[in-house]
């Protein structure tokens, strides 16, 4: 009996996600010369997700043909991978189910590269565009068709310095990351 009901919950589920307006966006491939010179930066995210809160402490490194990322919690790895621009190689870590390392790269990417070099490895169907307040900081906006999928707020004029906040509405959760870098 057991099984028939988690063979039924299954199928629902999948029914469900077939019928959704929404695609998961791919891992971007893209130029990460776009970034600039090499820097790297400490970062305090936190997390809100499945009505968990949690706070992770991130090192990314950058280069030109590289991009690092190592995230811990509590002393342990939770994840760590690295990308070169079109490959993800990632590394042991113990990330919650649903939560990847590609999702968590396409996020700092969107949070981080220039807008032309989104707009370039967006996939069709998706745009991405950017709004600037009267105080001069920027929204992003990353759409799927007609619907919102990721917004990006900047808390100050550039993502390795200070707080940006990441909504994804797609999945419902909130990466609020809190920046310093180092170069």
């Amino acid at each position: 009996m057991r099984t028939r009901l988690k063979i039924l919950l299954l199928i629902a589920s999948l029914s469900l996600a077939a019928c959704s307006r929404w695609n998961d966006l791919p891992l971007l491939q893209i130029d990460l010369a776009a970034l600039g010179p090499t820097q790297v930066a400490q970062q305090r995210m936190q997390l809100t997700w499945r009505g968990e809160t949690h706070v992770l402490e991130n090192v990314i490194e950058s280069s030109p043909d590289s991009l690092q990322v190592v995230g811990l919690a509590m002393g342990l790895r939770v994840y760590s991978f690295s990308y070169d621009g079109h490959t993800l190689q990632t590394g042991p870590g113990y990330l919650p189910t649903g939560l990847s390392e590609q999702r968590i790269l396409n996020d700092l990417l969107l949070i981080h590269m220039p807008l032309t070099s989104l707009e370039q490895a967006l996939p069709a169907g998706w745009k991405i565009k950017d709004l600037v307040a009267d105080t001069g900081l920027k929204t992003r906006q990353l759409w799927q068709g007609n619907d919102m999928a990721i917004e990006v707020q900047y808390q100050s004029e550039t993502p390795w310095q200070g707080r940006s906040v990441l909504i994804n509405h797609r999945h419902d959760y909130q990466l609020i990351l809190d920046s310093a870098s180092e170069s």
